[in-house]
């Protein structure tokens, strides 16, 4: 049976979504040295922001939630983004918001890992979906109708895929 810890499970989930992202990590070679890889690369000594960095990365308001509505929905949701590039995909960043809630209905998928806060996702139906707290990774796919409710100020790193 092969078994290993928690840091080496969330390297296993988090390396491959920083290459993803083209955003360098910090790994171990196998002489034990550090390198750096990204894009597919890896240099010797070079050194790269942690996971954990992204954490205090600032981040640049956009204002309210655009699918926020005075009057049906809770707050008033205030949203701060940072994108990365996108490589291979839709769209890669930061994303942080506010306490609040709103509708939607996603026209592509989304993977996300959620960094801090709490907030928790209800199908279109009301059923629970998931509870957001940090660590938590979850998938919106497209075509998913539902709500979010933005509980304490949350921030995740995400990937927007078709």
């Amino acid at each position: 049976m092969l078994t290993f810890g928690l840091c080496t499970f969330a390297r296993l989930l988090l390396l491959p979504l920083l290459m993803l992202l083209g955003v360098p990590a910090a790994v171990s070679a196998d002489d034990g040295s550090e390198g750096t890889c990204a894009a597919g690369s890896c240099t010797e000594g070079e050194s790269e922001p942690l996971p954990s960095e992204y954490l205090r990365m600032s981040v640049t308001p956009q204002g309210t939630h655009k699918l926020w509505r005075a009057g049906s929905d809770v707050g008033n949701p205030q949203v701060s983004t940072r994108l990365f590039d996108k490589g291979n995909t839709m769209g890669t960043g930061l994303w942080e918001c506010t306490p609040g809630s709103w509708s939607i209905t996603r026209d592509s998928t989304e993977s996300f890992l959620v960094l801090k806060g709490a907030a928790t996702l209800y199908d279109s139906d009301g059923a629970l979906r998931v509870k957001l707290r940090p660590g938590v990774w979850h998938t919106t796919p497209a075509g998913w109708s539902g709500r979010w409710v933005v509980e304490e100020t949350l921030r995740k790193l995400f990937v927007v895929t078709a």
